[in-house]
């Protein structure tokens, strides 16, 4: 696996072949993209076409190149879905990687996911606070959503058009 030719079990020049990459006393290195390779495990990448090592990439069925899974996270323009490997939330579709594994949106997990039109609230979870952001008036705890944002309550201390204090409620 040194000398710069093609013999022993060696799929290429010093690559390849039985127990490859394995690190094993006389077994090869994996071989880089290009390189002739017999089975998948040959190649650095873990794809064989052809004969030829390929380069990794999203989108080949295997977990290469950067991929905190299969064709997904890192490197990948893809999001790997729940129950996939991660390194970070954004490389799960939900944002949250608790534990090297991506995790279903909840409404406690700090990060505006599922069906929440703000973090952690609107949609299916609590209302949201004033200022917050929302799709409809049922996002917020005021009741009011007004150019995507929750709007505050506040009270008229004054009845109009009688002077005297009164406690009617008016969206601010």
């Amino acid at each position: 696996c040194v000398d710069l030719v093609k013999n022993a079990a060696e799929s290429d020049a010093d690559c390849g072949g039985p127990s490859a990459g394995s690190g094993l006393p006389g077994t090869c290195a994996k071989c880089e993209a290009g390189a002739t390779c017999g089975v998948a495990a040959d190649c650095q990448s873990g794809v064989c076409a052809a004969e030829r090592c390929m380069p990794a990439k999203c989108g080949d069925g295997v977990k290469n190149g950067g991929e905190s899974d299969v064709d997904c996270g890192g490197a990948c323009m893809a999001r790997c879905g729940d129950g996939k490997a991660c390194a970070k939330g954004g490389d799960c579709q939900s944002g949250v990687c608790p534990v090297a594994v991506c995790a279903a949106p909840k409404c406690d997990d700090k990060v505006k996911n599922g069906s929440e039109t703000d973090i952690d609230c609107g949609g299916g979870c609590a209302k949201c606070a004033p200022g917050q952001a929302c799709g409809q008036a049922a996002d917020c705890a005021s009741g009011k959503c007004e150019s995507a944002a929750c709007v505050a309550l506040r009270l008229d201390l004054l009845c109009p058009g009688s002077g005297r204090l009164g406690r009617r409620a008016q969206l601010a």
